[in-house]
């Protein structure tokens, strides 16, 4: 062969795979391209086809509705309150409440409204056995947050009541505190295992005889002992309460705290009902998280079969579909529920763009749609400023209550999406999700539906529902400088979103 011939053999073989990518990324990009900027876009629609049967969406108290109740009038605090679970508001259903381990007593490096009170009289302890007199507890101790929770009883839209822990009592911890003294070292010795469970059974009774004196016993309780069981919870940077547990030593606890469970119920004539286990995140294949060794130590004990859900946290996923349909394909085999029970986005200030609530809504969406999430929580009601952690931010010193797009975009879905509705078939057809449309649809039992349009992108787009069984809609919408704009129109299989937006829209 002679040179030239070689010369063009090592040509061809450059440029015919280089000639393959080129067509192969102008493709990608024709299809990017004509997804981006398609303007009419079809709704996959069956309302026969069901998913997850929905329960509550929620928020945690902790710790910040103890200090509102303390601090801030009656009219401040009704107006944050309606903000959360009134009919103006978001209807949240599910109120978490904290049961401090009494950090408020210690000289820890956290801040003040971070603290918590406990119900327990640490100047009455002798040893483990004192947590098991009920002679010394006084909920009265604890009387601002129930102050906070009565105030949100009243709107009568909480549901259910999660009462959880970050940390045992600092007296049962192996350091006398409510953090370890180095990072990921377990705090609660196995012989205060049934101790730490009769404390918070005990202070679960109390919280739940006071219910009945203002006439709200009938709401569902739930307690989950533990908080983030992964995470380090010690050392010079501990900023909070927070109890690590090992996988084998946390289901050796969650063992006791089953059969403690159970007796106490029996004996007292209660009805609590266990949560596990508030992982940190769900993210399969992250060596801190160990999702799966947790996983499979549960499965070795009784408790595990009994349960019919598990509560788990979507940090690290934030709005990574991947990292869901991983999870959910693990998770698919243990038959159980998925509740998602706190989130938030954990960076620093307060993004008022309506990009962040855009993105805050697609982990919402997300979680409904792969997940087959039945209940979602946002980690803090109300926040008190300097990080992305608050559905309604308060300044205690301006008084200043403040709204981002996150508040109004949510509202998009938790004011519309109820108790008993059922996930449907309605789904945008977007290949690879290249057009920044997405949806999540419900069918209610009388046979309303509620479709949620996300639009991340900034054209508006007309949405098409090939279907004669509706007549009439109501759209309800959010996007720049407008929020929860309602409308009215009969239906003619077509609806608009606008860019940059979340719609909700209800089919009759």
């Amino acid at each position: 062969m002679s040179m030239n011939a070689k010369k063009r053999k090592i040509l061809l073989m450059i440029l015919i795979p280089l000639m393959g990518v080129i067509i192969l990324s102008a493709s990608i990009f024709g299809i990017a391209y004509g997804y981006l900027n398609r303007n009419t876009i079809k709704l996959d629609f069956n309302d026969t086809i069901e998913y997850q049967e929905f329960k509550y969406f929620g928020a945690s108290s902790c710790w910040n509705g103890r200090v509102i109740a303390r601090d801030e009038d009656l009219a401040t605090q009704q107006t944050l309150t309606n903000l959360l679970y009134g009919e103006d508001g978001l209807h949240l259903s599910i109120y978490r409440y904290n049961i401090g381990g009494g950090s408020l007593e210690l000289e820890v490096p956290y801040d003040e409204p971070v603290k918590t009170i406990s119900m327990f009289k640490s100047e009455n302890y002798v040893n483990k056995d004192s947590f098991l007199d009920v002679s010394n507890y006084d909920l009265n101790r604890d009387q601002d947050y129930l102050n906070n929770l009565k105030m949100a009883l009243e709107t009568n839209n909480i549901k259910k009541l999660v009462l959880f822990c970050n940390s045992p009592h600092y007296k049962l911890t192996k350091n006398g505190l409510t953090h370890a003294n180095n990072a990921h070292e377990d705090n609660l010795p196995e012989e205060n295992f049934e101790a730490f469970s009769n404390y918070v059974l005990i202070c679960s009774t109390l919280i739940y005889n006071w219910l009945g004196t203002i006439g709200y016993q009938d709401i569902e309780i739930e307690i989950s002992p533990v908080n983030e069981p992964q995470w380090s919870w010690g050392g010079n940077s501990a900023g909070q309460e927070g109890c690590h547990y090992d996988y084998e030593t946390l289901g050796k606890f969650y063992d006791v705290f089953y059969k403690v469970l159970n007796k106490y119920n029996k004996d007292n004539n209660t009805q609590f009902k266990m949560d596990i286990f508030e992982s940190g995140n769900y993210k399969l294949g992250l060596a801190s998280s160990k999702n799966k060794k947790y996983f499979k130590e549960f499965s070795k004990y009784e408790y595990f079969g009994t349960l019919d859900s598990i509560s788990m946290h979507s940090y690290a996923a934030n709005v990574s579909k991947s990292i869901r349909r991983q999870f959910a394909r693990y998770y698919k085999k243990f038959n159980k529920e998925f509740k998602m029970s706190e989130y938030c986005i954990m960076e620093g200030g307060v993004d008022t763009s309506i990009s962040r609530g855009i993105y805050s809504a697609k982990v919402l969406m997300q979680d409904l749609n792969i997940l087959n999430a039945t209940e979602w929580s946002w980690w803090l009601g109300v926040a008190f400023g300097g990080y992305e952690d608050g559905l309604v931010y308060f300044n205690r010193e301006t008084k200043d209550i403040t709204l981002l797009y996150r508040y109004y975009m949510y509202g998009q879905f938790m004011r519309y999406i109820e108790e008993g509705d059922k996930r449907i078939k309605a789904d945008i057809h977007d290949l690879y999700d290249l057009g920044g449309v997405d949806s999540v649809g419900f069918k209610k039992p009388d046979g309303t539906i509620v479709i949620v349009i996300l639009n991340d992108n900034n054209k508006t787009k007309t949405i098409k529902l090939d279907s004669d069984k509706f007549t009439q809609a109501k759209i309800v919408e959010t996007y720049e400088n407008t929020f929860w704009k309602e409308s009215e129109k009969a239906f003619d299989g077509t609806f608009t979103v606008q860019p940059n937006s979340v719609t909700t829209l209800i089919l009759k």
